[in-house]
């Protein structure tokens, strides 16, 4: 029994003598540290113009490549649509036709006016006539009935004469309004079939194009995104760290298309209500001092960081020598209560509790 006791009292001494050996100590130090909130998002631009049809139909024509730089007014797409066609050409034929009858020489108006002299040639017959039938009767050479017969005759030239000058006056006035109508209609239909053209409404690049000529489309679909302006970005910030963010907050930025980059943007604006859809806050940040050659595509995914805190020459200690407030400081056989500022990952900055030359445990994971 003597030897059994003795062999398990000697082993914690051993354990100890190792355990003393083999810990790790560190020593506070002197560094910058940055308290930052975590956002993903993506790229947007600040003017973003959808471009959508007007109508049904099928792109005959794309004009503009994607990626090319575009004004507004430049003509994107030409949409095929044989409606509105053929209602041009309708247009066409009714406003020619009201031209040509409108025109001094025209049959309509060339008929009208011989109706108008031949009457007028008639009255002067039957004037003449009358007046010569009224000097006869005087002398009495015929009777009354035969100068009330060439009196009649002359009302009715008369009257004849005057609705065929009114009517042709009517005629005139009938044309011009056609014509007039029937212009006013081609304009329609060709401002109509103009719509087929569908051009960028702002200046930019043409960011986004997916369909290809023959494809069908519908009135109201958008086939094209053009964007222009300030490139930004879409940041998608937790309930958690919302109330940490700020305007004019510093964000560093990676792009999924250059994970070795970081850009610099500043917080430009807080969305006041939580995204359903994203699950998250939306927080708007501008891009600054883009490297010359670095185009921002829309929509490209992000992660970012965004500068809540910075402490210059800030005493920090690593994080694993910290559990539950407390240190434990060579020499000392009681565990040391600090007070702590930033925790960023490996490093934990040190307010008060412990000074430079402190040599503290590193504890094991």
């Amino acid at each position: 029994m003597k030897k059994i006791i003795y062999w398990f009292s000697i082993v914690p001494l051993l354990i100890n003598f190792s355990s003393c050996r083999n810990q790790e100590y560190a020593k506070p130090e002197r560094k910058d540290v940055i308290d930052a909130v975590f956002a993903s998002g993506n790229v947007f631009y600040f003017n973003e113009y959808n471009v959508v049809s007007n109508t049904d139909g099928y792109i005959r024509k794309i004009l503009k490549r994607q990626g090319d730089s575009v004004t507004a007014g430049d003509s994107i797409f030409l949409i095929a649509n044989v409606i509105a066609a053929s209602q041009v050409e309708i247009a066409e034929l009714n406003y020619e036709d009201a031209r040509i009858k409108h025109l001094p020489n025209s049959p309509t108006l060339m008929q009208k006016r011989e109706q108008v002299i031949l009457a007028q040639k008639q009255l002067q017959k039957d004037s003449m006539d009358y007046a010569r039938n009224k000097r006869l009767f005087q002398a009495k050479a015929i009777s009354a009935l035969d100068l009330e017969n060439s009196e009649i005759q002359y009302q009715t030239s008369r009257s004849n004469y005057v609705v065929q000058k009114n009517s042709l006056a009517e005629m005139v006035e009938d044309l011009e309004l056609t014509l007039r109508s029937n212009q006013k209609q081609l304009d329609i239909e060709r401002q109509n079939e103009a719509y087929n053209y569908l051009t960028a409404g702002i200046n930019g690049v043409l960011a986004e194009l997916d369909l290809n000529e023959g494809d069908l489309v519908t009135a109201g679909t958008i086939i094209a995104k053009v964007t222009g302006g300030q490139a930004k970005a879409k940041l998608f910030v937790n309930e958690v760290d919302i109330n940490r963010v700020k305007l004019g907050q510093k964000a560093l930025v990676s792009l999924n298309t250059m994970p070795d980059k970081n850009l610099e943007a500043n917080i430009t604006r807080i969305y006041p209500s939580f995204d359903m859809n994203d699950q998250a806050f939306v927080v708007e940040a501008d891009f600054v001092n883009i490297p010359a050659g670095i185009y921002l595509f829309t929509q490209t995914q992000l992660q970012a960081n965004i500068i809540v805190d910075e402490h210059k020459d800030a005493l920090v200690i690593p994080t694993n020598c910290l559990k539950d407030g407390k240190v434990q400081v060579k020499g000392e056989k009681e565990l040391r209560t600090i007070k702590t500022g930033i925790v960023n990952g490996m490093w934990t900055e040190i307010l008060d509790g412990i000074t430079e030359n402190d040599e503290l445990l590193v504890l094991k994971k």
